[in-house]
């Protein structure tokens, strides 16, 4: 599994308990001590491997799912702790739609959240490009500063060419 954007590597750290190896990737290095320290913490660092990368710029390989809970914000991020909600023009979101086929295995999936706090219609547009097929696995909505917002969590299937 790959945990992008692992923060605290919390999603890691759960999937190594029920016994996935782990990536766990985050531009920020300090997550990724973070993830490091979390995992070793709850008896799990022999199975989470951390890494900094901008996005899967350093990480290798193929994986059965990629977990990605992206920056939701638009706009260039101030500083190295911003990159966790912004991601100035969607770049990063960009690039990983861009790759993220290549990185499954066959029969691979990914995970990814994503809010209408967001600019949730380019998810779509970016979503529809990729063609994987979308199944929505949780929608929970509410008010933020008085607005409507919902927050959804999808899994990601691919399609791949059959032979034939």
């Amino acid at each position: 599994m790959l945990d992008l954007g692992t923060g605290s590597g919390v999603n890691g750290i759960v999937a190594a308990a029920i016994e996935a190896d782990v990536v766990a990737a985050d531009v920020n290095p300090v997550a990724g001590d973070c993830a490091r320290a979390n995992a070793a913490a709850n008896g799990m660092g022999d199975r989470l491997d951390a890494c900094v990368s901008d996005v899967f710029e350093n990480v290798g390989g193929a994986f059965d799912v990629v977990v990605f809970d992206p920056p939701f914000r638009w706009f260039r991020p101030n500083d190295l702790w911003e990159c966790g909600t912004a991601d100035e023009n969607y770049d990063a979101l960009t690039r990983f739609f861009a790759e993220v086929v290549e990185r499954l295995t066959p029969g691979g999936r990914i995970l990814l959240s994503f809010g209408t706090t967001g600019d949730i219609v380019y998810l779509d547009e970016l979503v529809d490009r990729a063609g994987p097929a979308v199944e929505e696995l949780r929608r929970v909505e509410g008010e933020r500063d008085g607005f409507p917002v919902a927050y959804v969590a999808y899994r990601l299937t691919p399609r791949r060419a059959t032979a034939g």
